[in-house]
């Protein structure tokens, strides 16, 4: 009986350990975030310029701090960016096997800052996400994702440009 207790008590505790560490990694695993070296004012408006730069669109942005305070709550600056590219949503969209995916889309980045004043630009990793669906759904999704990385990567050089400069 004590072998069994033992036995289940183990199990239960590597359970519990398994558990507490795949949270801390599905977190850092399921979402990219990258420093910004500008204000957030200043981020958003490299990233907004990169966006349409590339050919893609932005069809809305949420500034969630300001909804927020509509409702009488202080927090920190937050915006999340609509990214969409018509030829990428057209091939979602126009398969009826690709379209379990719209959930996704359009594209979003967030933009947010730390009470510690770092601003911080996060997004859903599409490039683990889209191993998980047919060929067709990850070909799009890794092409998307090369390109929102693309955006992320030339405002946060173009940030880091300006800011040597100043």
């Amino acid at each position: 009986m004590k072998t069994i207790l033992t036995a289940l008590f183990s199990f239960l505790l590597g359970a519990v350990v398994l558990a507490a560490v795949a949270g801390v990694t599905a977190n850092q695993f399921m979402i990219q975030q990258t420093p910004s070296p500008l204000a957030f004012e200043d981020t958003v408006e490299a990233i907004k310029h990169r966006v349409t730069e590339k050919g893609w669109k932005l069809p809305k942005i949420y500034r969630l701090d300001q909804t927020m305070e509509k409702h009488g709550y202080q927090v920190n600056p937050v915006a999340v960016l609509e990214l969409c590219h018509p030829e990428h949503a057209y091939k979602i969209l126009s398969n009826d096997d690709s379209l379990m995916v719209t959930p996704f889309m359009p594209c979003r980045i967030s933009v947010f800052q730390r009470d510690n004043g770092e601003v911080i630009i996060a997004r859903m990793n599409s490039g683990v996400m889209s191993n998980l669906f047919n060929r067709d759904i990850a070909s799009v999704m890794g092409v998307a994702t090369q390109q929102v990385e693309g955006i992320i990567a030339s405002a946060t050089l173009s940030t880091r440009t300006v800011a040597q400069r100043d």
